[in-house]
């Protein structure tokens, strides 16, 4: 498995916990991973960049038009890093776009829910819902397990399923 996914969002979204869950998974299934951070002002609300690569790679950077993958937790953040994924790569934006086909009010969502908090997991369950992802939501769920518990635990697999539901209500496969 050779994947890239490039996950872009600000500070308090949840897009380092979704990377470390996404490469824990990884590691579960015996696959080799590499990631990297960038976090601008270590503030809420800062930009902050998560790459993931999957498979027999080296450096974790992600260049211009190479991502499987990109998902941005924030509209406006999405946007800027549309030029990271490549053509025929899947997006998912938090967002309402009338030119983007995968741009989705995630946030509304999940506030309408009150699991704006589990944003990320949210957006991980629809993500993971593509027969394009490297992981089923089955096996993201296995990753979370091992990492959270209790009401934790019980929330966040709420979330998931949640995501999976929007897929399944909204989205086409690629």
């Amino acid at each position: 498995m050779n994947v890239k996914i490039y996950i872009s969002g600000i500070g308090g979204q949840g897009v380092i916990f979704a990377s470390k869950l996404l490469a824990g998974t990884a590691l579960l299934k015996g696959e080799k991973v590499v990631t990297s951070e960038t976090h601008g002002m270590a503030v809420r609300g800062g930009s902050v960049v998560s790459e993931i690569k999957i498979g027999n790679y080296k450096s974790p950077a992600i260049m211009q038009g190479c991502a499987d993958i990109l998902i941005g937790m924030d509209l406006s953040e999405g946007e800027k890093r549309l030029s990271y994924l490549k053509k025929k790569g899947l997006l998912l934006v938090n967002g309402e776009s009338f030119s983007q086909k995968y741009f989705y009010p995630f946030s509304k969502e999940a506030y309408k829910c009150n699991m704006l908090k589990n944003l990320n997991i949210i957006m991980l369950g629809a993500a993971a819902s593509f027969k394009v992802f490297p992981f089923t939501p089955h096996e993201i769920a296995e990753a979370l397990t091992r990492i959270a518990s209790g009401n934790i635990l019980k929330i966040n697999l709420k979330a998931l399923d949640f995501g999976c539901e929007i897929y399944k209500k909204n989205f086409k496969e690629i």
